[in-house]
């Protein structure tokens, strides 16, 4: 007995209103398209990462469920899609591979970092501006945390993910490690920005 074929979206709006609520939680996908993201997940796995490459790799998988004239199919009225409706299928279904991946990589800078409601700081590097000083950890919501210190004598709140709080941290460090350089006896001059305190001018 042959295999079932995919069972391929009508229409670029059909294909939208199907995958959107997967993309953002809301539902479920059934049988068809839950394979369809686990083909593109083990694509990702095996580390292709352009859209012709995953293409070529989940059309091969799936190669039992799909003929060229599915493949071939397109939106009947408006504009076209690249790859067809089952490309467009699988640009959703990577979305949902690509969510996992960004979901996981936060979690894992979360449980690095470890961050507490109240965590105080002397200063931190948020990008190349002046840094935030007497900073406190003040809230942690969604995988996102945010910070109040000041800035140039203001009042000032940052927020940021974990992963890029590791950045932070790591400039936060550098930036605190040249400023002790250069208190040291004997360091040279030097036009190195230096760490404001909050007396300074």
């Amino acid at each position: 007995m042959s295999p079932t074929l995919y069972p391929l979206l009508p229409t670029t709006k059909a294909v939208f209103d199907t995958w959107n609520p997967v993309v953002l939680g809301a539902a479920q996908p059934d049988a068809a398209r839950r394979e369809l993201i686990e083909v593109a997940q083990r694509a990702a796995d095996e580390g292709f990462v352009y859209a012709d490459e995953i293409y070529a790799y989940v059309t091969r998988a799936l190669a039992a469920k799909l003929t060229p004239e599915l493949l071939a199919r397109n939106n009947p009225t408006g504009s076209r899609v690249e790859r067809g409706l089952f490309g467009y299928e699988l640009y959703y279904a990577r979305k949902i591979v690509a969510e996992r991946a960004r979901r996981r990589a936060l979690r894992e800078a979360h449980d690095r970092v470890r961050p507490q409601v109240g965590q105080q700081f002397a200063l931190l590097q948020f990008g190349h501006d002046e840094p935030l000083l007497n900073v406190t950890l003040t809230g942690i919501q969604e995988w996102r945390l945010t910070f109040r210190g000041t800035w140039r004598g203001e009042p000032m709140t940052r927020s940021c993910t974990a992963l890029e709080f590791e950045e932070v941290l790591r400039a936060s460090r550098a930036r605190m490690e040249r400023a002790a350089r250069l208190r040291a006896p004997g360091a040279a001059p030097t036009d190195a920005p230096r760490v404001r305190g909050q007396g300074d001018p």
